[in-house]
Parts: C-alpha cells; sequence; structure tokens
C-alpha cells in the first residue's frame, strides 16, 4: 500500500486521510450551471419534507387542540436553543475526539429515554 493512502484501520472507523496529489499544479474545476441547480432543487426539496419535531406538534395540535400546542413549541424551541448553545460551545469536537465521553453520552441518552419510556 502507497505511504500516501489510508491504512484500513483508519478507513474502517471513518477518520479523513488526506491523500497527497501527484500533481502539483491542478485547476480548481468550477461549479457549472447543472450542477448548482440540482444542488439548489435537493436542497429546496429538503427544506420543504417536515421532520419529526413539526410532525410532532402538528399531530400533537389535532389531537389536544391549539391551546395545548404552546408549551409543546416552548419546548421545541428550548431544545433546540439547548443543542445550538452546547454545539458552539464545543462539546461537538470533544465528542469527535473522545471515543470514550462519546460512549458516555450515549449512555446517558439512552437511560434518560429508558426512563422517560418508564416514566409513562
Amino acid at each position: 500500500m502507497p505511504a500516501t493512502r489510508c491504512n484500513e484501520r483508519s478507513s474502517i472507523f471513518g477518520f479523513i486521510c488526506p491523500v497527497r496529489s501527484t500533481q502539483t499544479n491542478q485547476k480548481k474545476k468550477k461549479m457549472t450551471i447543472e450542477i448548482w441547480l440540482a444542488f439548489a432543487v435537493a436542497s429546496f426539496l429538503l427544506l420543504i419534507i417536515p421532520g419529526p419535531t413539526i410532525l410532532t406538534v402538528v399531530s400533537y395540535s389535532i389531537a389536544h387542540g391549539s391551546r395545548a400546542n404552546i408549551p409543546l413549541v416552548a419546548a421545541v424551541a428550548l431544545g433546540d436553543s439547548t443543542a445550538l448553545f452546547v454545539s458552539i460551545a464545543g462539546l461537538g469536537a470533544v465528542l469527535a475526539t473522545s471515543a470514550w465521553m462519546f460512549t458516555m453520552v450515549k449512555w446517558a441518552g439512552g437511560l434518560y429515554l429508558i426512563f422517560l419510556g418508564l416514566k409513562l
């Protein structure tokens, strides 16, 4: 295996290994209008599809009325804000570099879901 290629173990775990180019003066390709339009259409389609949070809000609103929907919308906003703050604080980078921390967060989330299931 050439020295510029990743070894099998690093590629199994999804690490990004830089591969050196054999040509030093490669020109960067510009994005064509066809590729840009395909990207714009795909992005638009992904944005208009409702996610699980929106489906939860809509179904809860249909089942319990629009007055019961206000606390759910506030909870969704609080959850999204918390995830945003944690991401900005750098927890994602810590979890990406520490397998032990990532495992602990997964276990904590799993135990919390079990707790919620038992509570119901």
